[in-house]
């Protein structure tokens, strides 16, 4: 891929560190093998669409467009894995978030019916799946969830059937892990946005929301109950994301024990604190530092419509851009960094968007 991008275009339109993630991205992507949504190029794809979005940049466009292209050239030529992390199911998340989002023009029908029969015939066959958003039940779910976003589930439309059907396989698969303690229930010791508890819980309200399958999720939640009543997080971050989770559920059923829960849990919040005190200054990505708990924040505030629970722009910013991170990014060679969505420079560069934006719109949800 060419390189020779003219970011000087856009230099009204975008901060000093924006202005630094795209230069870095740019000039690295050749570099980049890896093809997939939270550590290749389908992520970093998704950041260049939003930076020509807010800068109207061609040359942006011109970058997005050829990483799609290398994308799709790779999953038409080889045979990449199926998973959420690097695989199918999450190339196939990203196309249709880039299409709901009117970043491109297509039929996501008809372009992702091979990849969506890949994935059926595999999740047909996998016995042992784990709960994971890498490579388990949350990440299909995830990905399902999307290619649903916007249809009418009770159409009798045989691609809506078999959605439907991988759902059902999914939940009940969740419940078996739940029944024998496979979650990651308890909180991670440094903050994760993978964490299992909370995005389950978030993944089996937005079913619910759908009114489909409610028994099982409802049992799924009274065996999730006893673990969840006795969980006070220590991390302020873990117990902020926890809070996210149960309000997610409440939105949908009330349940009287969780919301004296969800009460005590946020008594305690001061999300200044969480800035000062339980971040340390080199975790700025999107799973596990200032840019994930940004988008918590905001998912939370956007259930809630509570002050408290929305960090202040220029305290998110100021972390971010004063980071000991990019020291770090720039003492380190090229292959030592992290460009992707989910743990590196794209993640990092999309929360900034979203902090610079007036009323904040991407990635609003999973």
């Amino acid at each position: 891929m060419s390189h020779n991008i003219n970011i000087n275009n856009s230099t009204a339109a975008l901060s000093g560190k924006d202005q630094e993630i795209a230069q870095l991205l740019v000039q690295n992507i050749p570099t980049i093998n890896n093809v997939g949504l939270l550590n290749g190029k389908m992520g970093i794809s998704i950041y260049f669409f939003h930076l020509v979005r807010k800068t109207e940049n061609s040359d942006y466009r011109e970058v997005a467009e050829q990483l799609i292209d290398e994308v799709y050239e790779e999953v038409s030529n080889k045979q990449p894995p199926v998973d959420f992390k690097n695989g199918l199911a999450g190339i196939a998340w990203g196309l249709e978030y880039l299409v709901q989002n009117k970043f491109l023009e297509a039929d996501t029908d008809a372009v992702l019916s091979k990849v969506d029969e890949k994935i059926y015939q595999y999740l047909r066959s996998a016995e042992k799946l784990p709960i994971g958003i890498s490579k388990g039940v949350i990440g299909f779910l995830i990905y399902i969830l999307s290619r649903l976003k916007g249809k009418n589930i009770d159409a009798e439309d045989p691609n809506i059937f078999i959605y439907k059907r991988l759902i059902i396989r999914l939940v009940n698969r969740m419940g078996t892990l739940t029944e024998e303690r496979k979650l990651r229930l308890q909180e991670p010791l440094l903050f994760d946005l993978t964490w299992d508890l909370p995005l389950s819980l978030i993944l089996l309200a937005k079913i619910r929301s759908m009114n489909f399958y409610n028994s099982k999720i409802d049992r799924i939640l009274e065996c999730l109950s006893p673990v969840l009543l006795s969980l006070y997080p220590r991390s302020p971050s873990n117990r902020l994301y926890l809070l996210l989770g149960l309000q997610s559920v409440l939105q949908q059923i009330h349940i009287e024990d969780w919301d004296r829960h969800f009460g005590l849990l946020k008594k305690d919040i001061f999300l200044p604190d969480i800035l000062r005190n339980d971040l340390t200054n080199k975790n700025i990505g999107l799973v596990n530092g200032a840019a994930g708990i940004s988008f918590i924040s905001r998912q939370l505030f956007s259930l809630t419509n509570d002050e408290r629970l929305r960090f202040k722009r220029d305290d998110l910013i100021k972390k971010i851009n004063t980071s000991e991170y990019w020291q770090l990014v720039k003492e380190r060679e090229p292959e030592k960094i992290n460009f992707g969505l989910l743990s590196g420079l794209a993640g990092i560069g999309m929360e900034l968007l979203e902090l610079s934006q007036k009323e904040p719109v991407s990635m609003r949800s999973v």
